[in-house]
């Protein structure tokens, strides 16, 4: 079996002057689907991109085999080919470091070098922007990323960030408040379609999801929980990502950039039932977010 890769991501071009919204993470996913594809980020970028600026949207899978992950730094050809084993036995405690960092893997230089290829590709366009650049990724819906709807992560303009992130719950409190017996549902429904899954699999004998009853059940408990210390929804800022892991990544691709960069990480509650509201949340923040000069 063998994959080819054709038309690697789309770029979306409102023509008017503005931010390039980066969606590195909306390919389409083979391995586990619930994982792998950041549902509704395509979307959400190219809303984004309508009014001014661009979008560039990515359409391949992020599984290192098989695709590559945009928002990863490129690995040596002698890691790449060298850990390409590995991801085809599935050997996570073998992998797990490599995905934090890298891109790819590959089956032989050819491939290296076709991969390499399509990743500077990418990254050219984003640079040649030269625009405030976005990222857009989702984020799980699970307890512990609770009462988180979207983590902000700034990689330049920290503070000017902190303070649009209070402006906008502050101007969206009532409307977070009114859909968050929703969002309570939405959990309680995404957890018990798992469970009706995990039970089908112990009755039919075929292998659907690898999953637990008891570590379900711990989950929606956990949630009930959360819910209790945190009752509420809002945007946080640095809560559950820190930036830690891709800081090298965004000091490879957009070094001494002096307008905003900053990582929006969208709960799967919004990137699934309510992408529209997501859009005009990381629009406010960004309008709030006044602080790079043009450039002469």
């Amino acid at each position: 079996m063998s994959f080819d890769y054709k038309n690697t991501y789309l770029l979306f071009d409102s023509g008017k002057p503005g931010p390039m919204f980066v969606v590195p993470h909306s390919g389409v996913a083979f391995h586990k689907p619930g994982d792998f594809q950041d549902d509704g980020t395509h979307f959400i970028g190219q809303r984004l991109a309508n009014s001014k600026g661009k979008a560039i949207i990515s359409m391949i899978t992020r599984e290192r085999d098989i695709g590559l992950d945009f928002y990863r730094l490129p690995p040596t050809k002698k890691l790449a080919l060298e850990y390409y084993i590995h991801f085809k036995n599935n050997r996570k405690d073998l992998t797990r470091d490599f995905r934090r960092r890298y891109s790819w893997v590959a089956a032989n230089r050819k491939e290296h070098r076709k991969k390499e290829k399509i990743y500077k590709n990418f990254w050219k366009v984003v640079q040649n922007a030269n625009s405030p650049t976005y990222f857009i990724h989702r984020q799980f819906f699970n307890p512990i990323r609770h009462p988180s709807l979207i983590d902000v992560v700034p990689f330049t303009c920290n503070r000017k960030v902190q303070s649009a992130v209070r402006k906008v719950n502050k101007k969206y409190e009532k409307i977070f408040n009114f859909i968050l017996p929703f969002y309570k549902k939405a959990f309680f429904y995404k957890s018990n379609c798992i469970l009706f899954k995990d039970k089908l699999e112990n009755n039919s004998g075929i292998d659907l999801f690898r999953s637990s009853e008891p570590r379900i059940i711990w989950r929606m408990n956990r949630f009930r929980e959360a819910i209790k210390t945190d009752p509420y929804i809002k945007i946080t800022y640095k809560k559950n990502f820190k930036g830690k892991n891709t800081k090298g990544l965004v000091e490879h691709i957009l070094p001494e950039r002096n307008y905003p960069i900053i990582q929006f990480e969208i709960s799967e509650f919004l990137t699934r039932r309510l992408p529209d509201l997501a859009v005009h949340l990381i629009k406010d923040i960004i309008n709030e977010t006044e602080c790079y000069e043009k450039r002469k």
